[in-house]
């Protein structure tokens, strides 16, 4: 004997389908939330944010290594562990040697855990396994700097910043191409 409620298939021996176990751990996220959420980063304001960043903010270096990876985090649809280190690793974290840039374009292979493999296999061959994204002090641009330094620009346009995180971006690639009309499952695979 079973129990239907919703999307819950629960048995009479008290076994639970594995999709509401993840329900349920949605839903238990959903409630321990604060009641502020992420908010995003859309297009108009990345350019504002961008424009901020002009060389004087943080100087010269620091400016232009945020607008690079906020440009390339928004159109990229990355996440934050995609352009921004804990500590660095050549075969999972982006490099020089994953962007190919042509007449028209800059592409550059993201090292999913589909695509680790598969930079190992290649790794060999590139000339520049240094950090894409290098602060200053020669070391890869880390998820806290990278943040900390996101929410002082956005603090100096008299906005709680507390509210925006580096998943802001990529929330903020997919609402402004949805708003443009592109379909669901293109999002989809842009974000991967």
């Amino acid at each position: 004997m079973s129990y239907s409620v919703g999307v819950l298939h629960i048995r009479s021996n008290g076994t639970w389908n594995f999709s509401v176990n993840t329900l349920l751990k949605t839903a238990e996220k959903f409630n321990s939330r604060s009641p502020h959420h992420r908010l995003l980063i859309c297009s108009k304001r990345l350019s504002r944010i961008c424009y901020k960043l002009n060389g004087s903010f943080f100087g010269l270096y620091w400016d232009s290594l945020l607008r690079a990876s906020l440009c390339c985090a928004f159109y990229g649809f990355l996440r934050l562990g995609e352009f921004t280190v804990n500590k660095f690793n050549a075969s999972r974290n982006l490099t020089f040697s994953d962007m190919h840039i042509n007449r028209n374009s800059a592409t550059f292979l993201l090292k999913t855990i589909q695509n680790r493999s598969i930079s190992k296999l290649f790794g060999h061959l590139s000339s520049n396994s240094s950090p894409m994204f290098i602060m200053p002090t020669g070391c890869a641009l880390t998820r806290t700097e990278f943040v900390k330094r996101l929410r002082e620009v956005i603090s100096s346009f008299g906005i709680n910043s507390s509210l925006y995180s580096g998943h802001s971006l990529r929330i903020g690639a997919a609402s402004t191409v949805a708003k443009a009309g592109l379909p669901i499952y293109l999002i989809k695979i842009l974000g991967r």
